[in-house]
């Protein structure tokens, strides 16, 4: 049977990664499989009150949507008559953009949610009390319990005084030491409304020009099928897709900057490691976007060809999963392998609105 294969003499943007061909479903059903075994983690992070959090429902939509989308994926290589479906490549377009994108977003809540807790003021009598400000000061120690020297030298660089270890002699050396750390990060740690209100409207402003990045994902998304034979269409595509991915960009490495200029300027309430996994996620997630931009300047006149310019061939197959897909994947394992409601205190919900939540006693 014939394949009715839309073309265009001026050419339409090339479709990021291609059109799924039979040599395609060992690492379509590869993914597939992958995205199913996230999951259960997925079902435990959301049982588990401890680790509950609806700071991670990006990461979520997103499994559930790659399983979709592979599902296409090895519907279209094994039948040929669906790999010109409309409704199936405007899906795979769309979701393309979105993948990264709900990835960004969880990581900018997380991030929001635990720099504005390290904004807040915290008392000698609170010291100990695990839900207050960044959630992750550890208990004071006490000289009667027989805690292994390894946790106080823990503590000591959750403190910010690491470098106090190796000049430690002894267990009782170590527990001094994070007494004395201790006392002086609580006298240090006050109130600081201004800085707080300052990462909320910066995080509130990422959030919006998420949003605006959506939709141009989801224009793009959606006109990617009548732009294959309708040049104004094929130049909406094509310029909503570049300014999607700009602004995922953008998102990103604004997230990173945030999270770098927290820890510089307030190490003692600011800790390396968590700022460190954060801008590691979004460094990772920042390989589609530029994959993306290299690419989508591409044009082909046949959905179907197997020109180099296509993205049909083996060797443009290959980067589209190495430099799309997997990172995305990653991303995903890395903010689900963790559990991001105690490492960073989000609770919830994470930080919402502009103004500190007053309660009703007060």
């Amino acid at each position: 049977m014939a394949i009715n294969t839309p073309r265009s003499s001026s050419g339409f943007p090339v479709p990021i990664g291609g059109v799924p061909f039979p040599g395609e479903l060992p690492p379509s059903l590869l993914f597939e499989i992958a995205y199913i075994l996230i999951i259960p983690l997925i079902v435990f992070r959301f049982v588990t009150k401890a680790s509950r959090t609806m700071v991670i429902m990006g990461v979520t939509f997103t499994t559930g949507e790659r399983i979709m989308n592979f599902a296409f994926r090895i519907a279209q290589a094994d039948n040929s008559n669906l790999r010109t479906s409309k409704f199936m490549l405007n899906w795979l377009q769309g979701a393309y953009c979105a993948g990264f994108l709900a990835l960004a977003n969880d990581v900018l809540h997380i991030a929001r949610a635990y720099l504005v807790n390290t904004t807040r003021r915290i008392d000698a009598e609170y010291a100990g009390d695990k839900s207050d400000a960044d959630g992750l000061a550890p208990d004071p120690p006490n000289v009667d319990d027989r805690q292994d020297s390894c946790v106080d030298a823990i503590q000591l660089e959750e403190l910010g005084a690491s470098d106090a270890v190796s000049k430690m002699s002894s267990k009782n050396d170590l527990i001094q030491a994070v007494k004395e750390v201790k006392a002086a990060d609580i006298r240090s740690t006050h109130d600081e409304p201004k800085r707080r209100l300052c990462f909320r409207i910066i995080c509130i402003t990422l959030t919006i020009t998420f949003g605006v990045a959506a939709i141009l994902g989801a224009i793009s998304g959606g006109s990617y099928y009548d732009g294959m034979t309708n040049r104004s269409k094929a130049k909406l595509t094509q310029q909503t897709r570049f300014l999607e991915a700009i602004l995922g960009l953008v998102i990103l490495q604004s997230t990173n900057l945030l999270l770098l200029t927290a820890w510089v300027t307030r190490s003692r309430r600011v800790h390396y490691k968590r700022v460190l996994y954060l801008c590691l996620i979004t460094c990772i997630l920042t390989i589609p976007p530029v994959y993306r931009l290299a690419v989508m300047s591409a044009k082909t006149t046949s959905l179907l060809t197997t020109t180099p310019d296509s993205f049909n061939g083996f060797r443009a197959k290959a980067l589209f999963y190495g430099l799309h897909i997997f990172p995305e994947l990653i991303g995903a394992v890395l903010l689900l392998g963790i559990n991001v409601r105690t490492a960073y205190n989000t609770g919830l919900g994470g930080d919402f609105g502009v103004r500190d939540r007053t309660s009703k006693s007060q």
